[in-house]
């Protein structure tokens, strides 16, 4: 099975292109956590469509057989993969550097999701173990903040992990300057 985040409309569409770099970059780093996991798997949102996107589930026998949509597509529109708009913001010079700066945080968020389902885990048991509340193990697992390195002990802990952080040399032709340096 897997999952793909959808659009409902052009009319979206243009809202979601209408929103600054980062916070599309942010989006696009969610849509993509979800698309990897599924929506019962990534905890850190309520996945309830406001009338923006849904998540499908898709199984190569019956598409859309799943769907944590159910809110129909307004008239007029028809609901579109999120692809094509990965592909144009792709292009922008911008969105990229936003998309890449984003990229630490939610690597982080995507190495925590998939060792809690790894241990089978849900996030009120890992809340459980580290005595505090799912909210909390939510935000962890958000990639919208990093973490301070207790909480990530913590919750690494809580999985029957432990932590191992590296530092890895970085190629000269890989660094990019960043604003204000």
């Amino acid at each position: 099975m897997s999952w793909r985040v959808e659009t409902l409309n052009r009319t979206v569409d243009s809202e979601l292109e209408s929103l600054p770099a980062d916070m599309r970059a942010r989006f696009l780093h969610i849509a993509e956590l979800l698309e990897t996991f599924g929506p019962f798997h990534v905890g850190m949102l309520d996945v309830k469509p406001r009338g923006c996107s849904c998540v499908r589930e898709e199984d190569t026998e019956d598409a859309g057989a799943g769907s944590s949509c159910r809110v129909p597509a307004r008239q007029g529109g028809s609901m579109s993969a999120l692809s094509t708009l990965k592909k144009k913001w792709r292009r922008e010079h911008e969105f990229r550097n936003a998309y890449d700066d984003l990229r630490p945080e939610f690597a982080i968020a995507r190495q925590f999701i998939a060792a809690r389902q790894r241990a089978g885990l849900s996030q009120a048991m890992v809340a459980s173990r580290m005595g505090t509340t799912q909210s909390v193990v939510a935000r962890l697992e958000s990639g919208n903040r990093l973490p301070a390195m207790r909480s990530l002990q913590r919750y690494a802990a809580a999985i029957g992990c432990r932590m191992d952080v590296r530092l890895k040399p970085v190629a000269p032709a890989q660094t990019r300057p960043r604003l204000g340096q």
